[in-house]
């Protein structure tokens, strides 16, 4: 699996995904889908994708990772 060291400068396969994503939850909430049904269904997904692809180790370091910056803020929505 690909590591990608710099967020603000992201490669072109990753930046397609994301696109590719973005279109897809759009249409979810334009036809009215729950935003925490959503949410959920990504997250299910993706816990599926890791551990098809990854040691459980790793799905374990990536959740841990995702844990570390939810407590550190970086979810939320800069103060204006």
């Amino acid at each position: 699996m690909a590591v990608y060291p710099d967020p603000a400068n992201p490669p072109p396969e990753l930046e397609k995904a994301g696109r590719m994503l973005e279109t897809t939850l759009q249409t979810m909430v334009e036809q009215g889908v729950p935003p925490q049904a959503i949410a959920s269904a990504l997250l299910g997904g993706t816990l599926h994708f890791l551990a098809a692809s990854l040691p459980e180790e790793q799905v374990i370091r990536v959740l841990q990772n995702a844990i570390a910056g939810v407590k550190a803020g970086q979810l939320r929505k800069p103060k204006s």
